[in-house]
């Protein structure tokens, strides 16, 4: 286990109580004595992650004075460049990269936050358990962002998408974003665990970087003597995943307006989105549940059909349309062993009139490819029979074909998604793979209506 992984640990035990606040500093000492610089500011970022915000800076304080020793660090390892070539690593080894890989990952994003802004960024929201709701004319919407899932879960999600080698470094499998239309009862959710799945079932041919390719043809004789195993696995994690539409119970404890007090209203996690819920007996707000999946499941899901209707971009960019709740949330995340990143992202936006939701996929591997998967959900609210129009977009250009469009060459170009949607867009449009609209009429009734219906009679 690396110090980085040591001290994660020891925050966990810290923050439950299982470890007392002088074990942890000088576990904090201790560790800062023998590890790299680059190791020592995931170490802070996990520390200030984790615990609560005095214990967590005198343990920066422990973790600095440890660094203050004459003890030299570590050697470092180079990563593994010969993808699709090497065996399998041990289960303890790979437990050890992928901790240190997911700190530095979330050291790298949350020094991003002067992109935003100012605001915090959504990676370093993500670090604590954050939930926010709205409503707006027949929309309920809850975003929700939590830290990266641990080992635990990991390996729980790697065994139901059946038991795959490696998984992203950062995969936030409790964050999510749903939005339910209350008429019909119909949800789109966005969440990591689906997005997994559809990578596995996708199933891409693995690319394979400069280095690995020159590490095989080197090799090929002593790859054939020994009968080596070759492992042949999309490692970008790329996914066609667009969302998942189903039926639903209310989100936020009932359709209506939001808990913010009226239409277009916004709530955070304590802003009571499910008070109207909880002063129902439990008894029967359980009964009404079963009931409403009962008859969620037997009714067939809406089919979404080809459109010509585009999304309607001078609405969203009108001034006189105020934005009334936005949300990120990150859904994984990984630095590929060095090799780039890819990322994936939900946004949302709410306004008076219309909501607009971009699921991104972004990827890019160094002096290789990059790639761009984005798909835009729109609606507009003042429209009878209600309407979500899909829009999916897919670019890709390898960095040779990039250059000869006259866009960079180099990794710096493409240093986060908005960056590469701007090349795209702008300097290379020929490597637009995929253009389709379709749209989804939704109808006017649902569980809820029945329900209400049924109660009605009664």
């Amino acid at each position: 286990m690396s110090a980085v992984q040591q001290l994660y640990a020891a925050a966990e035990d810290a923050a439950n109580g299982k470890l007392s606040d002088d074990e942890l500093l000088a576990a904090c000492e201790a560790a800062g004595a023998g590890i790299s610089d680059r190791e020592a500011a995931v170490a802070e970022t996990v520390l200030t992650s984790k615990l609560d915000a005095d214990v967590a800076s005198e343990a920066v304080e422990a973790l600095r004075r440890g660094r203050g020793s004459k003890r030299p660090p570590p050697a470092h390892t180079p990563p593994l460049s010969a993808r699709g070539s090497a065996p399998p690593p041990s289960p303890g080894v790979a437990s050890a990269r992928g901790g240190a890989a997911r700190g530095a990952a979330a050291a790298r994003a949350a020094g991003r936050a002067g992109r935003h802004g100012g605001m915090e960024p959504p990676l370093a929201r993500a670090s604590r358990v954050h939930e926010e709701s709205c409503a707006v004319r027949g929309w309920s919407v809850r975003a929700r962002t939590a830290p990266i899932i641990g080992s635990a879960q990991l390996d729980a999600l790697s065994g139901a998408l059946g038991g795959v080698l490696t998984l992203p470094e950062m995969v936030f499998g409790n964050s999510g974003l749903a939005l339910r239309h209350d008429g019909s009862g119909l949800s789109l959710r966005f969440d990591a665990g689906d997005a997994l799945r559809a990578w596995r079932a996708d199933d891409l041919p693995p690319l394979k970087v400069s280095m690995a390719r020159e590490w095989q043809a080197a090799r090929v004789e002593e790859i054939a003597k020994q009968q080596a195993a070759v492992l042949e696995y999309d490692w970008t994690y790329t996914t066609s995943y667009a969302g998942t539409l189903e039926w639903s119970p209310p989100l936020l404890g009932g359709p209506g307006p939001g808990p913010g007090g009226g239409e277009g209203g916004a709530a955070g996690a304590d802003g009571g989105a499910g008070a109207a819920a909880a002063e129902q007996p439990q008894q029967q707000q359980q009964q009404q549940q079963q009931q409403q999946s009962q008859q969620s499941q037997q009714r067939p899901l809406p089919a979404w059909q080809p459109s010509e209707r585009q999304i309607d971009r001078r609405m969203l960019m009108s001034k006189d349309e105020p934005i009334l709740f936005y949300a990120e949330v990150p859904l994984y995340e990984s630095e590929l062993d060095d090799n780039g990143v890819c990322q994936l992202t939900v946004k949302v936006r709410v306004m008076p009139r219309c909501w607009l939701v971009l699921l991104r996929f972004w990827l890019r591997v160094d002096g290789c490819v990059v790639r761009l998967r984005e798909v835009r959900y729109f609606s507009r609210l003042d429209a009878q029979p209600a309407v979500v129009i899909r829009e999916t977009k897919h670019s890709e250009g390898t960095m040779a074909e990039l250059a000869a469009a006259g866009a960079p060459a180099s990794a710096a170009g493409y240093d986060d998604a908005d960056a590469a949607t701007a090349v795209f867009s702008a300097i290379a449009p020929q490597c637009l793979k995929r253009f389709e609209l379709h749209e989804l009429v939704l109808p006017g009734g649902g569980p809820d209506a029945a329900a209400d219906g049924a109660a009605k009679q009664a």
